[in-house]
């Protein structure tokens, strides 16, 4: 492999894994919407929880998740415990 083909594999590896990172955030960011409107709506979210599918309200899901609805809350904020 040639210093070349090497520079031009470690760019498309980066370039890759900074495009799984963004859809990642994406999806987490479009997770916290989700959740934002059912909250408006007062609706409550459908999970998929211990092998069932279930229905939870957006406070109960925030305080589940540790967010905070208060703060413009990151997507690095997903944790589930």
């Amino acid at each position: 492999m040639t210093a070349s083909s090497k520079k031009d594999d470690f760019k498309s590896r980066l370039s890759k894994r900074s495009l799984i990172e963004r859809a990642e955030e994406a999806m987490q960011q479009a997770f916290l919407k989700a959740i934002d409107e059912h909250a408006r709506m007062n609706v409550p979210l459908q999970i998929f929880e211990n092998g069932s599918i279930v229905e939870i309200s957006a406070h109960d899901l925030r305080k589940k998740l540790n967010l905070d609805p208060q703060s413009d809350t990151s997507a690095s904020g997903l944790t589930h415990k």
